[in-house]
């Protein structure tokens, strides 16, 4: 379908290159985009040189809500499902997610364990697997609450948890970043 994305069949565009950017590199990002020229387009999520790009405040957002857990909920061990090691908004979620930690004085030497490697957004099930099963992690005594870098990935690892019989938020508090109906 990209490729009736053309200057025959439109006057111009809107990429949210950010989604499109959580499974491929920025190389190909670039390359993906580029191959719009000449047509006049605008990005989400994505700069890109000469064109105009609507941002997110990820960052915030999700510092906002790390800091939330802590002060209203009393949150003192929050496990992260990191996501995509390529897409740049990922990249601010977390670290908006270590700097509220480390602005409360939470982190310690094993917080590593707490925080799962990066996974695609549709991988969250293999995220929550990570910290479940192979870390040997336990919902509620390891962890008190699971902060996921998107709401895709906290649904998945939500039903897994579920699963094994975990109560949502009785045993574990849950949030994620994107405000989707669904959340």
């Amino acid at each position: 379908i990209y490729k009736l994305a053309n200057s025959e069949n439109l006057d111009g565009l809107i990429s949210w290159g950010s989604t499109i950017g959580g499974s491929v590199s920025v190389e190909e990002l670039n390359r993906f985009h580029q191959a719009f020229e000449p047509l006049p387009y605008v990005t989400i999520g994505h700069k890109m040189q000469n064109h105009s790009c609507v941002q997110f405040d990820a960052y915030t957002g999700m510092k906002e809500l790390v800091h939330h857990f802590i002060k209203k909920h009393g949150s003192r061990r929050i496990a992260f499902l990191r996501g995509p090691e390529t897409h740049v908004s990922a990249g601010e979620r977390y670290r908006a997610f270590m700097d509220a930690l480390a602005e409360e004085n939470l982190l310690t030497d094993d917080y590593p364990k707490l925080i799962t490697d990066p996974f695609l957004w549709t991988e969250g099930e293999d995220a929550i697997i990570q910290l479940h099963e192979k870390r040997k992690l336990v919902p509620g005594h390891d962890y008190d609450t699971l902060i996921g870098s998107s709401d895709l990935m906290l649904f998945s690892a939500v039903r897994y948890l579920q699963r094994y019989g975990f109560r949502i938020p009785q045993d574990v508090r849950v949030a994620a970043f994107n405000d989707s109906a669904e959340s």
